[in-house]
Formats: C-alpha cells, structure tokens, sequence
C-alpha cells in the first residue's frame, strides 16, 4: 500500500487565547511590504494588545506549535506581477482548517491598479476567494493614505474574529457577505 502523508493543519483554536489580545497572520512572498503592512496596523488604536506575525506560506513549522499563540486572523497578501504568490496562496489555503473561511481570514491583492504588469487574471482570484468564502480586498502599500485605510479595514476584521467587537460576530459578518460570481440572467 501506498504511504499516506500527514498534512499539518492550522486551526484557530489549538492554543486558548490570552485575554484582551489578538494575533493576526500575515502570509505572502518577500518583498511584498508585509512588514510596512505591519508597522501600519501597529500603529492604530486598539483596546486590545495586538500581535502580527508574517509567514512566507502554509504550514506553519511544527516545531514552534508549542510557544504559537493563537491565530485569531489570517491576511493572504497576492502581488498580482508576481504568478507564484497566486499558486503559494492556493497551496496555503488547503492547510486551513474550515472554521478559517468563517470570517477569519481575508486577501489583499497588492498592485491591482497596475493593469499592464499583471502575471495574473484577476478573475483567478476572485473565483479562489469566491470558493473559500474570503473577502477580498484591493490595495497598495506605496501610498502612506492607502496603506492606512487598508490597515484600518483589516483591523476591523480582525476585531470581529477575535471577539473585541461586542455582538458581533464573523458569522454575522460571512452571512452578510455577497458572492463574487455573477449569474447571467435568462
């Protein structure tokens, strides 16, 4: 018979979380800008202690399962010049485990308004976040008024899916959500 392979899954519950702290993930290639992404999250207000940590792709390294604090929200950065960010993404997303696409990760597609350098179809990833239930979102990092807005949104999310937000939760937000796809009418 032939050997099975493990696949190590991440869930967002194998650590219980600390009180008043959230811890976001933020997957993409190198030289995306995710540690500037960062900086620009920390920035903001929150009534909550904050966490970012960065990975490069899913899974997640074993061996540090043990000190890994919970992960209450995973940020997929995509580089639409860049075709391997879309293909790691799609590799990365079958690491997850279900109860992520309730509200608990999103996508930024980074340098979306550069129509010429595109490696890649928009349409990819919009079927791919459509299929996975994940909001997309566009946006640059170049610009310190994008970066901050952007920043802002994914806050939000974040503070949904770690619990900061009274009466509200990601399920609420997931069940308001409209699709991607588009039916052609008869």
């Amino acid at each position: 018979m032939g050997e099975v392979r493990k696949t190590h899954v991440l869930s967002p519950h194998n650590i219980i979380s600390s009180p008043n702290t959230a811890t976001l993930l933020l997957v993409g290639a190198e030289g995306m800008g995710k540690h500037k992404f960062a900086s620009s999250i920390i920035s903001q207000k929150t009534s909550f202690s904050l966490q970012i940590r960065t990975a490069r792709r899913l899974p997640l390294p074993v061996d540090t399962e043990d000190t890994r604090p919970n992960i209450d929200y995973i940020v997929f950065i995509i580089d639409l010049t860049n075709r391997a960010s879309i293909s790691s993404m799609e590799a990365s997303l079958k690491t997850l485990d279900c109860e992520y696409f309730l509200g608990r990760c999103c996508c930024i597609v980074h340098n979306a308004n550069n129509t010429n350098l595109h490696g890649a179809d928009i349409k990819n990833i919009t079927g791919l976040c459509d299929a996975y239930h994940m909001p997309m979102l566009c946006a640059g990092f170049d610009e310190d008024k994008e970066l901050k807005s952007i920043s802002q949104k994914v806050l939000s999310l974040l503070q949904v899916a770690c619990g900061a937000r009274k009466w509200i939760s990601p399920m609420i937000i997931e069940a308001t959500r409209q699709s991607f796809t588009f039916q052609e009418t008869l």
